[in-house]
């Protein structure tokens, strides 16, 4: 009895990896198989576990990765607008936790689990709001490069997760190469379909979120609160092709430091 494209990502939804395609395959079919589980695995690479936990001042979000999520400290001197305060903690945590009530749109539904489980709503929203909130706090060198840093991590942790969304259905293309011709193949191209249907959902879930990102830094870089080259990579290898594309069309038109 053959596999249908439906029966392929139910049993890598409750077996955690794509199903066993018909007629035995050999050990090739057992590689790619093997290989698109791992796939599977960097795109749930946003496993960004949020906690509530007692700071020294109040209660913040805390991550398993350092992160500058704990009210900035910065001089006293400096005038409120300029004071990231429990208050704006708590106001990021309560949009982190309508993200993570918001369901699903209709044409999102079938995005890939490992993505939508998690909470990459809730990351991208904690650093969408880190940008809209309280922005003249950036002019504190201090707070701007906190707020860098968690951009970065950000972004990280995106590029990896789409990497694996693009390997996995590259995957699943080359099965549907090797089982072509064979006793149960059609079922197979059946579930490739299904897989790129599954893409394109995660797609749209994934830009639903980082397009807030994006506007947030797009209005910090027209406030001359960062540039591009604030985000640079390692060793001066240039600004990743992410931050490239997310601050695109975006330059100083007025200046919030005095």
């Amino acid at each position: 009895m053959g596999v249908s494209g439906q029966d392929v990502v139910r049993a890598r939804r409750e077996g955690g990896g794509p199903g066993k395609p018909p007629g035995g395959g050999g050990p090739v079919l057992t590689l790619l198989i093997i290989a698109a589980v791992v796939a599977i695995g960097a795109c749930g690479y946003f496993g960004f576990r949020y906690v509530e936990r007692s700071a020294v001042a109040g209660t913040a979000i805390a991550s398993a990765a350092p992160s500058s999520l704990p009210a900035v400290q910065v001089a006293a001197t400096l005038g409120d607008t300029q004071i990231w305060t429990d208050d704006d903690t708590r106001h990021c945590e309560a949009v982190v936790r309508a993200a993570a009530q918001t369901p699903l749109a209709p044409e999102m539904v079938g995005a890939n689990s490992a993505v939508t489980d998690s909470n990459f709503a809730a990351l991208a929203s904690m650093v969408a709001c880190k940008t809209t909130t309280k922005i003249a706090r950036l002019c504190n060198p201090d707070a701007k490069a906190a707020l860098v840093a968690d951009v970065k991590d950000y972004v990280g942790r995106l590029d990896v997760a789409l990497l694996g969304l693009k390997a996995q259905t590259g995957l699943m293309d080359m099965m549907v190469g090797v089982t072509s011709g064979m006793e149960g193949g059609d079922e197979v191209k059946g579930g490739n379909a299904v897989y790129h249907m599954e893409q394109d959902a995660t797609m749209l879930y994934i830009k639903s979120y980082h397009d807030k990102v994006a506007a947030g830094l797009k209005a910090l870089v027209r406030a001359n609160l960062v540039s591009p080259g604030d985000f640079g990579a390692f060793m001066s290898m240039g600004v990743p092709e992410t931050i490239d594309n997310m601050l695109k069309g975006a330059v100083p038109d007025h200046t919030v430091c005095v």
